[in-house]
């Protein structure tokens, strides 16, 4: 704590850019926290707000499809609800961005998932004398019964889950319904023990699976293998904390935020209707069952594969309509500030309508707001720290076209996407973007003293004839749930 404050106190007289750059281990901030805590915000002023939403109307537009399956957007998705969730009300981020509480725990556990365990959360299973599976969609005598692939829901059609964020669209559902299966399955090859001793180590298989997918098959598709394996074998430059693992307002709010870039309007669900094409936001409840061979592929399989988009600083039109199902509480202050009246005139007017627009529909204006309520610093900035701190290929750019208040102070969320654009060719994520994200998600597993690589570390996935494979990947993971 000392550090950090003798760099906020020397940042009043000093050049930050001559500033030596300490290590997030100085910066003990708990459940979340900044890799870059000494870096300024971003955005300042209220006048900027109309330049954000000027640039997120500049991120509309089409891109062409990358060579990765879709499924990884939603794997990703799934991932950013295992290990983050922050319900706080934007009146209590505006007190202190800083001191968000985290509802998930800082880890790839999957407690988004087994919620409390069967004492604390036991409406989430469906527990005899012999064993402890999740509920399914059967085991409920409901008007419309979902199939056994699908999640159990209230005969209100509230989804019975963990996190309710889950069943936010229909792909997302379907896919927490495979973790569900998944956790069944593995019961099943448990020999010997009591209902709870079981338990447990069907979680822990199934834990260990996820983890295993994401670092070997998930993360290599999203940056390049040798950082990967450059941050596995030389440690972390920028993540890392005093205590315990938090999550990085930098990961969380920007980096990982890629993925909505890679979102399309519609997908090809299955090989009913003759290929009928389906947007992703299709109410979960109704939605038809998922092919996940159309998701997650290594070549064509006799379906209609779904690729995602190229990365890049452009949403499609359909995150720009968001559904009423996904949309949050309010992220922006209702009124204009007491202490400036002049103020509420023609430009909080328009700052308002700004909010408006943010609060009902757009995703790219949501994200770019929520940044600056979280004090986010800018691209340039994340990168010129990265460069002091010796990243070489790294490169420090301003980007053309923008307004000119951002060109050279852009949004770090943006500027992540279009280095991606720029550097990672659309496919995957450029030296910045991929840097921040690696290091958390590898940085997570090496924290979590329950993971495969701290407990095992040569532990190997079996597939489903029960032989170990070290090529293990997310389609062998959905064979062994029984859905490919």
């Amino acid at each position: 704590m000392h550090n950090e404050i003798s760099i906020k106190i020397m940042t009043r007289h000093t050049d930050i850019a001559s500033l030596p750059i300490p290590s997030s281990r100085f910066y003990d901030r708990g459940k979340f926290g900044r890799l870059f805590p000494w870096l300024p915000p971003c955005i300042k002023d209220e006048e900027s707000s109309l330049d954000l939403l000027a640039l997120a109307d500049l991120m509309k537009g089409g891109r062409d499809d990358s060579r990765m399956p879709a499924g990884y957007t939603y794997l990703g998705q799934f991932i950013i609800h295992d290990i983050s969730f922050d319900p706080t009300s934007i009146n209590e981020r505006q007190v202190d961005p800083d001191y968000l509480w985290n509802f998930r725990t800082p880890a790839l556990d999957l407690d988004s998932l087994y919620g409390g365990g069967p004492f604390v959360t036991p409406f989430l299973y469906e527990a005899t004398n012999q064993s402890i599976p999740f509920l399914m969609g059967n085991k409920w005598e409901l008007e419309n019964l979902p199939d056994r692939y699908k999640i159990p829901r209230t005969k209100a059609g509230i989804a019975i889950i963990s996190d309710p964020r889950n069943d936010e669209n229909a792909i997302i559902s379907q896919l927490h319904a495979t973790f569900l299966m998944l956790h069944n399955e593995m019961l099943k090859r448990v020999d010997g023990g009591n209902r709870m001793e079981k338990f447990f180590l069907a979680r822990r298989e199934t834990t260990w699976l996820y983890q295993w997918v994401i670092l070997k098959d998930y993360l290599p598709r999203i940056v390049d293998k040798v950082l990967v394996e450059d941050i596995l074998e030389n440690g972390r430059k920028y993540y890392d904390w005093h205590n315990e693992p938090f999550i990085p307002l930098e990961f969380s709010a920007a980096a990982f935020r890629f993925g909505h870039a890679q979102v399309k309007p519609l997908y090809t669900f299955n090989n009913d209707n003759d290929n009928l094409a389906v947007s992703v936001f299709i109410e979960p409840k109704g939605a038809p069952r998922i092919n996940w061979k159309s998701f997650f592929f290594l070549q064509e399989q006799g379906v209609r594969p779904n690729f995602n988009r190229q990365l890049g600083p452009f949403l499609t039109e359909l995150l720009n309509d968001l559904p009423e199902s996904v949309l949050n509480n309010p992220e922006l202050p209702s009124e204009a500030p007491d202490e400036e009246p002049k103020r509420k005139n023609a430009l909080w007017a328009s700052i308002l309508e700004c909010k408006m627009k943010v609060n009902e529909k757009h995703l790219a204006a949501r994200n770019l707001f929520r940044g600056t309520m979280l004090k986010l610093p800018s691209g340039q900035g994340v990168a010129r720290a990265m460069k002091k701190k010796g990243d070489n290929q790294i490169e420090v750019f301003d980007i053309p076209d923008i307004p000119e208040k951002l060109k050279s102070n852009t949004p770090l969320w943006y500027w992540i996407l279009y280095e991606a654009q720029q550097k990672g060719m659309g496919e995957k994520l450029g030296p910045v973007g991929a840097r921040i994200v690696a290091e958390v998600i590898i940085g997570l597993l090496e924290g979590d003293k329950t993971s495969f690589l701290n407990q095992d570390p040569n532990w190997i996935p079996r597939d489903k004839e029960g032989k170990p494979k070290e090529e293990f990947n997310m389609i062998d993971l959905l064979e062994l749930a029984g859905v490919y």
